[in-house]
């Protein structure tokens, strides 16, 4: 992907950057935010990941330096939504909503308040495309049953996965992880829900993270989008200024979206 193509564009779209957490890939985002300069920039959940930070605190500075540079993007023009996930629910406290601050989180806001305040905050937002299409944009945990009625054992399941990593090799232990998400919250499960969600708000389709699995998709002419992540991949969704969307992971696309939504302009793809 050639840098003036990603300069020149209407939107992007990140999820699930995990900054706190170790594996983290926040400098490979960080010289893609250094590229780009769109009109408006999505951060759909999981941007930070509070459960870690509250656990064990790790905030380097290159995971520092990604949210100066968000800062010094939306003083540029460039609009920041920032959209809650299940890691950084902190933002749905009723204090943030109001007030911008989370006593129970206090270390964090201590730490990043300044940049994350002054954000376009959002539980889900409907984005336009340039062709008028409308896209649900949400993280999806909500809609992900462990997360809704057993959070507690997802919070235990992340604290257990952070032990092992000590101890066996990073790509076992994703592969561990892929599975018990695959067990526990069918992935599939919550794209159903999603696509009826929808359908319900008179959508074209949804853009969504929570599940690491990047892949671009379409049931009943309903465009579904996962955007993946930055632990496991380097992925990203930009919308060009045409409308066109485009899936891309590790600077290379995954699939291709044409304006006039439904339709595949190249088939997806997941990694895996």
């Amino acid at each position: 992907m050639r840098k003036h193509d990603l300069q020149n564009c209407r939107a992007v779209f990140i999820s699930d950057l995990h900054l706190g957490f170790r594996l983290s890939n926040a400098t490979a985002c960080l010289e893609l935010l250094k590229q780009i300069q769109p009109e408006r920039l999505y951060l759909v959940g999981d941007t930070i990941d509070g459960w870690r930070l509250m656990h064990r605190w790790f905030l380097p500075s290159e995971h520092q330096q990604v949210l100066q540079r968000l800062s010094e993007m939306q003083l540029a023009g460039c609009e920041i939504v920032l959209l809650p996930g299940n890691h950084d629910d902190f933002l749905r406290h009723p204090d943030f909503k109001n007030e911008r601050r989370c006593p129970k989180h206090e270390p964090i806001f201590s730490a990043i308040g300044n940049q994350l305040e002054t954000f376009t905050w959002a539980e889900d937002t409907i984005h336009t495309t340039g062709s008028g299409k409308r896209l649900l944009v949400i993280h999806g945990d909500l809609f992900d049953n462990v997360e809704k009625r057993t959070k507690g054992l997802s919070v235990w399941g992340s604290r257990i996965f952070d032990r092992i990593l000590w101890v066996l090799p990073t790509k076992l232990c994703h592969q561990i992880r892929r599975f018990f998400k695959w067990f526990m919250a069918r992935p599939e499960s919550i794209r159903q829900r999603l696509i009826e969600e929808t359908v319900k708000r008179d959508c074209d389709g949804f853009v969504y993270g929570h599940i690491h699995q990047p892949c671009i998709s379409q049931q009943d002419r309903v465009l579904s989008i996962n955007l993946g992540d930055w632990v496991e991949n380097e992925s990203f969704l930009v919308e060009h200024q045409n409308g066109t969307l485009e899936l891309i992971n590790f600077g290379k696309p995954l699939a291709t979206v044409g304006p006039e939504l439904p339709g595949l302009a190249a088939s997806s793809a997941k990694t895996g």
